[in-house]
């Protein structure tokens, strides 16, 4: 019979050993009770690849009295299955048992990156100096990666300075951080490059609307004799069309037949994306039709350019014959879902969405924004409503309750004026809302940034620093 010991780990031929299984043998055996026990099973449970946190709360609950390890794994593991907000929570609880370790530390760094989160972030800066480990190589990493995402370039590059030894981690983390800002011309003066690195700036010329500049890097890259990988495709990609070059598009996909990329769902999805953007939605639908696996991602995108092409004038056939396809496949499209972050909680919104605990004043600022909106002259596009309703003031509403919108209303009453008002979307921005989140900057006189599946977008005083191209 197997036996779980201290050391228990599972045999190297079960690349998947199940958790419920050896769950039972541990409380048969009683070995549950061991730290190591306990904690590989917390990690096997919250596995991102099975995602069943909730058997590993239930495994971190019962466990006698948790160490540190079981502590580190457990909050590792909320983090990496995108529950950040309970990790911190968890980490709270952790400070009244334990001091943390440089396990720890980078944990909880990292899923303030995730949350946007800058504040709490300088809080475990601090900690890290206070408790001695300020200096530690994993944690001053996890700093520069974080303060780099959360737009604190300043912070990453004192952090990064004060390092003895500098990683290609670290160096690609402050290049990464400075091509999001938009100084994506001091990342090219760094000397420290390899493929994560060209993917940085290919990337952060993109998300901040510079498109010629991501595609002359790109060419740059391929001269100084670097492959692409997926990643760097997907932005040369995107940036291609945010110009609209039909040309430089179509040499990206020659190369990427020629070096037999297959069109995974990223992929494929941006490839979908670039030739609806650039006015060729036959090859858009060329390219949908040769793939054979069909992800949700070449769904969506080819939904999406038939409304750029077909349904701003009301041809509806091949829209609908693509969802019935998708319907009788059991694929379902993502709801569109914008969150928005205040005082340490993340208020999420979907299309229509009533169940927030201030839905009346959310509506009735967008009913504000709706009188507002149309003092300046603006008329709603209700070509971009994705579904077959009819008249023009049914229209109307379904727009006016788009997530982004909702998450707006919510900035604007519960955010202090002056301070940036800043929203995540997981699907690209309507281009009625992107029009009107414009005007609403002006209107308010509020920096408004949208970070949708596609770029980031700055509104400031009626303009995007996209020049509407995303």
């Amino acid at each position: 019979m197997l036996k779980l010991s201290p050391s228990f780990h599972p045999p190297p031929c079960a690349a998947s050993p199940d958790p419920k299984q050896l769950h039972a043998l541990s409380l048969k055996t009683a070995t549950f009770a061991l730290p190591s026990t306990s904690s590989k099973l917390i990690s096997l449970y919250a596995d991102p690849k099975t995602s069943n946190l909730d058997y590993a709360l239930s495994v971190f609950d019962r466990a006698p009295k948790p160490t540190l390890l079981s502590w580190n794994v457990i909050i590792k593991c909320h983090v990496e299955n995108h529950r950040s907000h309970d990790a911190i929570s968890l980490f709270c609880e952790l400070l009244h048992e334990f001091t943390p370790d440089s396990f720890t530390l980078p944990c909880v760094i990292k899923g303030c990156s995730r949350l946007g989160v800058v504040e709490e972030g300088k809080q475990l800066h601090g900690l890290a100096m206070k408790i001695g480990l300020g200096t530690d190589k994993f944690v001053q990493s996890s700093l520069v990666s974080m303060y780099a995402k959360c737009h604190d370039i300043g912070s990453a590059r004192n952090v990064f300075d004060e390092m003895p030894e500098k990683d290609l981690v670290s160096w690609n983390s402050l290049i990464d951080g400075y091509a999001r800002c938009g100084e994506v011309d001091l990342a090219l003066e760094m000397d420290m490059r390899d493929l994560i690195t060209w993917n940085s700036m290919i990337a952060g010329y993109d998300l901040n609307g510079k498109f010629k500049d991501a595609v002359d890097v790109f060419s740059e890259m391929l001269w100084d004799g670097f492959s692409p990988n997926r990643a760097t495709l997907v932005s040369a990609l995107s940036a291609v069309s945010g110009l609209a070059t039909l040309s430089k598009g179509r040499w990206i996909h020659s190369y990427m037949v020629k070096n037999a990329f297959e069109l995974d769902d990223v992929l494929g999805t941006s490839l979908i994306d670039m030739y609806s953007k650039c006015g060729s939605i036959e090859s858009a639908l060329a390219v949908f039709q040769s793939i054979q696996s069909k992800k949700l991602g070449h769904w969506t995108a080819i939904i999406v350019g038939l409304g750029m092409h077909g349904m701003a004038a009301g041809h509806w056939e091949k829209v609908s014959q693509v969802r019935e396809m998708m319907k009788s496949k059991g694929i379902s499209k993502d709801p569109g879902c914008s969150s928005i972050e205040h005082q340490g909680t993340l208020h999420e919104f979907i299309v229509g969405d009533k169940s927030h605990g201030q839905t009346r004043q959310i509506y009735w600022k967008l009913g504000e924004m709706r009188e507002k909106l149309k003092k300046v002259g603006h008329v709603p596009d209700t070509s971009q409503v994705l579904l077959c309703i009819e008249g023009e003031e049914e229209k109307e509403a379904e727009l006016e309750t788009h997530s982004e919108r909702l998450a707006i209303a919510f900035g604007l009453i519960s955010i202090e004026p002056g301070i940036p008002i800043r929203i995540m979307k997981n699907l690209r921005v309507c281009n009625d809302c992107h029009s009107v989140t414009k005007l609403l900057s002006k209107i308010y006189n509020r920096e408004i940034t949208v970070r949708d599946n596609s770029r980031f977008h700055h509104f400031r005083n009626g303009s995007c620093s996209c020049n509407d191209f995303w």
